[in-house]
């Protein structure tokens, strides 16, 4: 048997192991500290929420603004089931609106407001499936997201551009597409052609759509593939022969 000094030192180092094992698990432990009483406008008090019940919802008084905004403004306006009713004049009015964003027939449309965000994510918030905001229309993508929207289509107005800044613009020879004519039809009664090319104008219903002007909506945008109907033009649509091997489409 050890020495009983020796026995003392080992229960006394034994002891202290096992308090500080002890204090290691309950330090670890979240302190319960009891909820703190918070004053509200109204006089009545509420308990304070801890960071994971913040997370859960916004709070405050402007806490219902944005939950489901973009979804609404995708709702807002016609659906495919309302009857459409075109003229003559209402699809002129919608050619005149449609040449005024483009320097030629076939440019990419301007934007017509500010940019504050240049990401392509504040873009799409609106542009990806089309909406209607008050008065205005915002026209879904005619083609597949890329990285940079500013790089194709340029703001009418600068907001950092100083007027006079460029000078005179030299003089050049372009000269730009004129407006397309309406499609050619086999006979009286068939679908017209599409009288423009389809490169980059893929998603149809992006000026044909729901949201799109009344003188070119169709008057049946719930048809899944416009193509099966409306042939592409033979003029504007020009794809070139396809390669040795290739299925023809």
């Amino acid at each position: 048997m050890p020495p009983p000094r020796k026995r003392l030192l080992q229960l006394l180092a034994s002891g202290a192991v096992a308090l500080a094992s002890v204090g290691l698990v309950l330090g670890t432990q979240s302190p319960k500290v009891p909820p703190v009483l918070q004053t509200a406008r109204d006089g009545v008090g509420e308990n304070a929420l801890n960071y994971a019940q913040l997370r859960k919802g916004r709070r405050g008084p402007n806490r219902e603004m944005y939950r489901g905004a973009f979804a609404r403004l995708g709702a807002a306006g016609p659906s495919i089931h309302d009857p459409v009713v075109q003229t003559s004049a209402q699809k002129q009015e919608a050619l005149v609106a449609r040449s005024k964003r483009r320097a030629f027939a076939g440019a990419p449309p301007t934007i017509p407001h500010s940019v504050q965000e240049k990401d392509p994510a504040a873009c799409m918030a609106c542009h990806s499936g089309g909406a209607k905001i008050a008065q205005l229309r915002a026209p879904a993508m005619s083609h597949r997201e890329f990285a940079m929207c500013t790089q194709c289509h340029a703001m009418e107005k600068s907001e950092n551009a100083e007027v006079g800044a460029l000078g005179a613009l030299p003089e050049n020879s372009f000269v730009g597409l004129g407006e397309y004519p309406s499609g050619q039809r086999a006979y009286e009664g068939a679908p017209p052609t599409i009288p423009h090319g389809v490169f980059m104008r893929e998603n149809c219903a992006s000026c044909h759509g729901v949201h799109g002007e009344k003188g070119v909506r169709s008057t049946h945008p719930g048809r899944q593939s416009c193509q099966q109907c409306h042939a592409a033009s033979a003029e504007f649509d020009q794809r070139g022969p396809p390669p040795m091997g290739a299925p023809m489409n």
